[in-house]
């Protein structure tokens, strides 16, 4: 395992941390705090990945940030790991280029490699294998960038686009309850239950209020907000 930049080299805890591919095969974690400085990283090979999740998560509980939930976490939870939250990228990018309440879209317009489709079907996926093996084999379809520098300058972009919304709050819940979905999903399906797409949308009606427009946050969620304030 190679540290670069010990986490004690900074007073301020992590807020966030996001995982991706960095240089000779490695996996490489950046710590950041609130306002996205990058304050610590650490680089593993791929079968050392679960135990430095595991570690950051028990001591830090950060909110995980990566390229795709669908494509990380079943193989964190086939060694045993669990999470308790994580900003999905994919989702989060497709939530905030088509919603009404960004103010400025562009740059997530601009950046096309994550525009993949969202297929609820995921692909069957080896989970006993490591996340980066047969690095020589064309990316899977509808895949989205996955090496560091990518994900945080995706995280930069969307966090920009948050900050700046028309309701940054509202966005946040919003994002945040969609992320917790992706984990959701990858827990049921490491359990053996088919994730239903249909009930998914029927439990989640149930409990936010009718689907909204895109972008927007559900009719009970946005009456929760406002009591809050």
């Amino acid at each position: 395992m190679v540290s670069s930049a010990p986490l004690h080299a900074s007073p301020a805890p992590p807020a966030w941390c996001a995982l991706g591919r960095g240089d000779g095969g490695r996996t490489r974690l950046v710590a950041l705090d609130a306002q996205g400085a990058e304050i610590g990283d650490e680089e593993v090979m791929p079968h050392g990945l679960a135990a430095l999740v595991s570690r950051w998560e028990a001591e830090h509980s950060p909110r995980w940030v990566w390229s795709d939930a669908a494509a990380w976490y079943p193989r964190l939870l086939a060694a045993g790991v669990t999470l308790e939250r994580c900003h999905d990228l994919r989702l989060v990018h497709r939530i905030l280029r088509h919603s009404e309440l960004v103010r400025d879209a562009e740059a997530l317009r601009s950046a096309w490699d994550w525009d993949a489709p969202l297929d609820p079907q995921e692909p069957e996926r080896n989970v006993g294998a490591t996340l980066f093996e047969l690095e020589a084999t064309a990316p899977r379809a509808g895949a989205v960038p996955s090496d560091i520098a990518e994900t945080l300058a995706e995280l930069d972009r969307q966090r920009r686009a948050i900050d700046t919304a028309e309701d940054p709050a509202r966005m946040r819940l919003l994002v945040a309850a969609e992320s917790a979905g992706a984990l959701v999903a990858a827990e049921l399906q490491a359990a053996g239950i088919p994730w239903d797409v249909a009930e998914h949308d029927r439990i989640l009606t149930s409990a936010l209020g009718p689907r909204p427009a895109q972008g927007a946050a559900p009719a009970r969620m946005a009456e929760a907000t406002a009591e809050v304030r």
